[in-house]
């Protein structure tokens, strides 16, 4: 995977689980509200040792109009550690249900959207 997507134990060549998705699912989540991946760097080491060594950048602090829940939500998926993100797809599921925010968001940066033709 990418390394501005992959979990940090995916960095790290440990054994992967469900939560890796979750994490990936978060930094994707994180790119299409921000605009800008969780981790960056110059370099592909630079991009592993920075999620390795930090908490990415509260969305809230860079899209304050977001809902603080929706920015912890994201938050959770990407923990560090794979025990302190949602045990599976349900439960992030039922916290990114939309009637728990009242205000819609719109996403940063240039959408790129692909049109599928038969």
């Amino acid at each position: 995977g990418s390394p501005r997507y992959m979990a940090p134990e995916q960095a790290r060549g440990e054994a992967l689980d469900h939560r890796a998705d979750i994490y990936a699912l978060g930094a994707t989540l994180y790119r299409m509200i921000a605009g800008v991946a969780p981790f960056d760097g110059a370099s592909v080491k630079e991009i592993i040792r920075a999620k390795m060594d930090n908490d990415p950048t509260p969305l809230r602090r860079l899209v304050p109009e977001i809902p603080g829940g929706l920015s912890a939500v994201v938050q959770k998926m990407l923990a560090r550690n794979p025990e302190s993100r949602y045990d599976n797809a349900d439960q992030v599921f039922s916290a990114l249900d939309p009637s728990q925010y009242r205000k819609g968001i719109s996403a940063k940066g240039k959408a790129r959207v692909a049109r599928a033709t038969a």
